[in-house]
């Protein structure tokens, strides 16, 4: 049975660092707590900044719950800390940092970014082969010590769904192109050779982009897969539309069942439409 911690928020919460960090201790404690994590050696964050948008808008992985992280996982010794990062063509990692504010993190001791567009990559052979027989994947997330995915609840019925499994999409050039269905696909194959040791999804709403739940929360699952169902299930989409998700349950990546997911923390009926 796979394990989901997940925790309602509110706005007092959000302006408070200390509590956040708080929280984040929460989040972890089913999995054995922050401790457990925060013992490998380097520890890459792979962060869901595309774009420099405002935190304000719902769109990318928010500032302040990434701060917290990394001053958690510096306070457990873990070092380096690197937020790998792969901003969308046309954009220099600099000018992401610095309209998104992310360019504040870089002061803290022992904490870098990476921009991945300028990394190389290793050749991992794919357990599924279902459009891959290799996957691409950029070297300091197959070297990691530990790598925590961070993801950003995105969704809209019927046409759009960005949250756990989708946010492994930057760990590869190799989805650049594809169709909707190669995509899926390739996206599966990507997870089977690189699979995060955990994945955090930020579910703080901003004043606009896609997002359907109706309350602030944040969630930690180790099985991505188990996360993309409740995101599913959450948002108001059919989990049999989720190709990707369908495929990496059949191959048995992850748990896609909802009924063998078991909830830790919060009621996810406070944040349902």
């Amino acid at each position: 049975m796979s394990v989901i911690s997940l925790l309602v928020t509110d706005e007092e919460i959000k302006q408070k660092p200390r509590d956040i960090g708080i929280m984040l201790r929460k989040l972890f404690l089913p999995f054995g707590g922050a401790e457990v994590y925060f013992d490998a050696g380097r520890t890459v964050f792979l962060l869901d900044l595309l774009l420099p948008a405002d935190n304000e808008s719902g769109v990318n992985f928010d500032l302040r719950l990434a701060y917290a992280l990394a001053e958690l996982a510096r306070g457990k010794d873990a070092r380096p800390v690197s937020f790998a990062v792969r901003p969308e063509e046309g954009f220099d990692l600099e000018q992401v940092l610095r309209v998104s504010g992310y360019d504040k993190l870089r002061q803290l001791e022992n904490v870098d970014f990476i921009d991945l567009r300028e990394a190389e990559t290793v050749q991992l052979k794919t357990d599924t082969g279902l459009a891959l027989d290799s996957a691409a994947v950029y070297r300091p997330l197959a070297e990691a010590g530990l790598v925590i995915s961070l993801a950003k609840l995105k969704a809209a019925e019927n046409s759009l769904f960005g949250s756990a499994m989708n946010n492994q999409a930057l760990a590869t050039p190799d989805l650049a192109g594809l169709d909707a269905e190669q995509r899926s696909r390739a996206l599966t194959d990507v997870y089977s050779v690189l699979t995060p040791d955990l994945t955090l999804v930020d579910g703080w709403r901003g004043d606009a982009g896609f997002q359907q739940h109706r309350g602030d929360f944040i969630m930690a699952a180790a099985d991505a897969v188990a996360a993309d169902a409740v995101l599913a299930a959450l948002s108001g989409l059919d989990l049999a539309e989720v190709d990707y998700l369908q495929l990496a349950a059949q191959y048995g990546l992850g748990e896609g069942d909802p009924g063998n997911i078991h909830l830790y923390g919060d009621d996810i009926g406070d944040l349902m439409k």
